[in-house]
């Protein structure tokens, strides 16, 4: 009953799991284990260097393969995530935030910008 991406989700990332496997000779379930998925860890950092989307691509193996050990075909072990340090996003300077903030002439000013005014002032008066 899985929606169609995410079941697209599961097969592109558990896929490139299948090429890892096929790679280093790996041909049965029962073969693999942390060492083999640590291996893939090492692989995925080659081709990749944003933890993130090795994480997600983790996700999808991790869940597959819980469910195969969950069913006892292999012996049970922990897939960890990557530690990934979230990016600073940069915020507004204060010249910025006062231009936002400041009350448009609603006799010169457009209906974008009074309504992006109108909606601004709203959220920062909702989260008070």
């Amino acid at each position: 009953n899985f929606n169609k991406k995410t079941i697209r989700y599961y097969r592109n990332n558990f896929n490139k799991f299948i090429e890892f496997l096929k790679e280093n000779e790996i041909k049965i379930i029962g073969q693999v284990n942390n060492q083999v998925v640590i291996g893939f860890i090492l692989y995925l950092k080659d081709e990749m260097d944003n933890p993130k989307s090795i994480n997600t691509i983790l996700r999808a193996v991790r869940a597959v393969f819980y469910y195969v050990m969950n069913l006892n075909y292999i012996d049970n072990f922990k897939i960890k995530m990557l530690k990934a340090q979230d990016k600073i996003k940069e915020t507004y300077t204060e010249a910025e935030l006062r231009m936002l903030l400041k009350k448009p002439d609603i006799k010169n000013c457009d209906f974008v910008e009074y309504r992006t005014w109108v909606m601004i002032n709203w959220q920062l008066r909702s989260r008070r």
